[in-house]
């Protein structure tokens, strides 16, 4: 009962605030004029903020003020605009410049790899880090997107596919899941996610739709990173210099913190692990993004083509937090099916080392508020979200307005299998 009314005060408290204007805008390179996706937009002074879609485009719900929005991405200079807010706006828009500081060359010696004293320092931040960090809340808005050849629909934990299309059949969104949650935890291993409202395309039930920014994101700080079932080493785990081959491929900037672009795969490629890209900070250390993928000994019964996770990082209350968290996965089962997945979650609205009740963690990790699948449009133009592509629009369009679903499945993919 305690719970019950928790979770109820919970929806309460999101949906009586004051009210919520809807700034619009979109962030481009300055001289190509080129949209930059995942771009961090934040609200200056405050815990606010969110990031850009692969269209550079943007929104934040803010109430009536007088706000500093910063808009900041690795290899840019942030740029920053001051803003009335006493209206819904939706030309806000953010030209940024590519840095162009004189960067010192990486001095190679002899036998020496100079991107293991950079991890090894990394290594060492991120165990302080972690000492410091007692517990947080967060509330976070993901979007997940299916993609196939064909419509689907959708069962409890899983989804039908129909069989269909030659590899060279363009991928269709043809599902999608919204959801808003809070999210909280607790050293050493309390977490706890109440989703407050979700929604999703036609073809999609209710309860299918858990995927939370609690649950499904990981977070590249923490010693072991879990995909597919199988935990594996971070890049910058305690063991990561063991376990992992790094190289220096570039040094970048923002504004003028210089930034090191470090290539990073295991040393052993039967190991499974990770390989891509992370960046850390001159002199301050921190991990500040990753750009990976899952090597094929991670890919058990290589049943995805590919499967790539992005994560950016800012910091809060003198510690460096998670600000977005991205996956891309693309697969052929059996050469019969083709699907893709994508999500993208946003966090925001951080509460760091701050006091809230342990009762939260009672009972199920993930926690759905009863009327969550009952709000209104006008809730979620108080929410922060991520704004519809062009494609998402219409795809919410085709789907919503289908009366019939295909009724002969060949596939069933168990949906939860991502987690």
């Amino acid at each position: 009962m305690i719970i019950k009314t928790f979770l109820h005060l919970i929806i309460l408290t999101s949906i009586i605030s004051a009210q919520q204007f809807t700034i619009k805008g979109k962030i481009v390179d300055e001289n190509s004029k080129t949209p930059l996706s995942f771009v961090n937009i934040r609200v200056a002074e405050t815990t606010l903020g969110t990031s850009s879609n692969s269209n550079g485009e943007f929104e934040l719900k803010l109430a009536k003020s007088n706000v500093m929005l910063i808009a900041s991405y690795i290899g840019y200079y942030s740029d920053s605009l001051s803003i009335n807010v006493d209206g819904n706006k939706t030309n806000i828009n953010f030209n940024l410049k590519s840095t162009d500081i004189v960067l010192s060359e990486v001095i190679v010696k002899p036998g020496v790899n100079p991107a293991l004293e950079i991890i090894r320092k990394a290594i060492e931040k991120k165990n302080l880090r972690n000492n410091k960090l007692k517990n947080y809340e967060v509330e976070a808005y993901t979007k997940g997107l299916v993609r196939t050849t064909e419509e689907i629909s959708a069962g409890n934990n899983s989804i039908g596919v129909g069989l269909g299309g030659s590899d060279t059949t363009e991928l269709i969104i043809a599902g999608i899941l919204e959801n808003h949650s809070r999210n909280y935890f607790l050293q050493p291993d309390k977490f706890k996610s109440v989703i407050l409202a979700r929604k999703q395309s036609a073809n999609f039930p209710p309860s299918i739709n858990t995927l939370t920014g609690g649950r499904l994101i990981q977070n590249f700080y923490d010693n072991d990173v879990n995909f597919l079932g199988r935990d594996l080493p971070g890049p910058i785990s305690d063991n990561a210099l063991d376990y992992y081959y790094f190289r220096i491929e570039n040094i970048t900037a923002q504004n003028d913190q210089k930034i090191y672009q470090i290539y990073i795969e295991p040393d052993n490629s039967a190991d499974p692990g990770f390989s891509g890209k992370i960046f850390i900070t001159d002199s301050t250390f921190d991990l500040v993004k990753v750009d990976l993928i899952l090597n094929r000994a991670a890919n058990t019964g290589n049943l995805f083509d590919t499967v790539n996770v992005y994560q950016q990082f800012d910091e809060y209350n003198g510690i460096v937090m998670p600000v977005d968290y991205r996956l891309f996965v693309k697969a052929n089962l059996l050469g019969l099916v083709r699907f893709g997945f994508e999500l993208n979650t946003i966090m925001f609205n951080y509460s760091v080392n701050s006091s809230f009740s342990e009762n939260i963690f009672d009972k199920a990790i993930v926690t759905v508020v009863p009327d969550a699948d009952n709000i209104d449009s006008m809730y979620w133009q108080n929410t922060q979200t991520i704004p519809n592509t062009l494609e998402e629009q219409i795809a919410y369009n085709r789907i919503d307005s289908v009366k019939s679903i295909p009724k002969s499945f060949l596939v069933i993919i168990p949906f939860l299998i991502l987690v």
